[in-house]
């Protein structure tokens, strides 16, 4: 393989294990809950998260609905 093609394997690989952050710049943690009113995780999750592997962040990710149906107030 070339020089190139073993670039763009590596740019698809990065791009199918990116997991994007779950973080929509509403920080406020909320502390009866342990976890942020914007995203919904908690403090450890988000001080990891850049050390975290595609399936560690996938598994946060799908935490997080849960959370939201617990947490959000109704109205």
């Amino acid at each position: 393989m070339s020089a190139a093609g073993e670039d763009q394997a590596r740019a698809a690989l990065r791009t199918w294990d990116d997991v994007p952050s779950p973080c929509i710049s509403v920080c406020e943690m909320r502390p009866e809950a342990g976890v942020c009113g914007g995203c919904f995780r908690t403090l450890d999750e988000i001080a990891a998260w850049g050390a975290l592997d595609a399936s560690e962040k996938r598994a946060v990710v799908a935490a997080l609905p849960q959370r939201r149906a617990r947490w959000t107030p109704r109205t």
